[in-house]
């Protein structure tokens, strides 16, 4: 007697509970170089002279005379926003065949979304670890030699930045390369022994360092042409950068860089009738701007 097989007894469905995709958990740009939304495309920024501000210009004064005169001296640098686009097509056919989970519309939003904050996360990896930084050096031994000293060569670094802007930098970045070896150093972990779980995690890190946050990027991107076989990079590479960033973009503080956004994200939604389709269209005008040079150093390729 003929017994029914599985295929007779089930037809197979895409599952309504998962389904597979890749992306970055993660973007840190804007922890790195603070957004500030700005009225117009372009415009200027005051740049207040550093050496006028650190002039020891007070003067004792003698009764019924005039108070010693200081002033300092205002320059102006300007930003242009571009725009940024990127747009995925969402045929009728795919909308009206998609079984659950997938919903077209939804995700064709969200990819675009993505590769918008994708390519912002990379134009701040390129300025802070680029070469325009007036302090910068080169650690040897690389951190991922055991005789290396980590700990001094951010010490000696931290020195001469504070001795150039007069504060402490606040905020530090690294790729996960450069986190995966500071994990395992002797000297990291010599220090963190007697810790309640003896683990080197950021926040142990920073604080080691003397800052109050680090940062450790983790987006990748794909270095390869549309439809070869992929190349993934890490976006955040193995260099070490340290730097002030304000709580919150203002007057009169310094910043090592910001991002200028004018107006907000846009999503659009248009036909094309003759391919049958819908595009959805994300974009957005931004300009990342290293604002102060002397504001960030960088500690280069501190990992082989």
């Amino acid at each position: 007697m003929a017994r029914p097989t599985m295929r007779d007894t089930h037809i197979d469905t895409a599952l309504g509970n998962i389904s597979i995709a890749y992306r970055n958990e993660s973007y840190i740009w804007d922890q790195v170089f603070p957004m500030v939304p700005v009225e117009n495309r372009s415009d200027e920024y005051y740049v207040y002279d550093k050496g006028y501000w650190f002039a020891d210009e007070a003067q004792r004064r003698a009764q019924g005379t005039r108070a010693a005169r200081g002033g300092y001296k205002i320059s102006s640098c300007t930003y242009t926003c571009q725009e940024f686009a990127i747009a995925k097509a969402v045929t009728d056919g795919m909308r009206d065949n998609a079984d659950d989970p997938i919903k077209p519309e939804i995700e064709a939003v969200e990819y675009s979304t993505d590769r918008l904050l994708l390519r912002l996360e990379r134009d701040v990896a390129g300025e802070v670890f680029g070469n325009n930084w007036s302090g910068s050096a080169t650690p040897s031994p690389t951190w991922d030699d055991d005789t290396s000293d980590p700990l001094g060569d951010m010490e000696n670094a931290i020195s001469t930045f504070i001795g150039t802007i007069g504060r402490k930098p606040n905020v530090g970045v690294m790729g996960y390369q450069v986190l995966r070896d500071l994990k395992v150093h002797p000297d990291i972990l010599d220090r963190i022994k007697y810790t309640e779980r003896g683990i080197v995690t950021e926040d142990l890190l920073a604080a080691l360092f003397g800052l109050d946050k680090l940062l450790v990027g983790t987006a990748i991107y794909n270095t390869a042409a549309e439809e070869a076989t992929a190349s993934l990079s890490f976006i955040w590479g193995k260099h070490f950068w340290f730097g002030y960033v304000p709580p919150s973009p203002g007057l009169m503080i310094p910043a090592a860089g910001y991002c200028f956004v004018w107006k907000d994200r846009v999503v659009e939604r248009f036909r094309e009738d003759q391919e049958h389709q819908d595009i959805f269209s994300c974009s957005q005008s931004w300009k990342v701007v290293l604002t102060a040079k002397d504001a960030g150093y960088k500690l280069k390729s501190v990992v082989a």
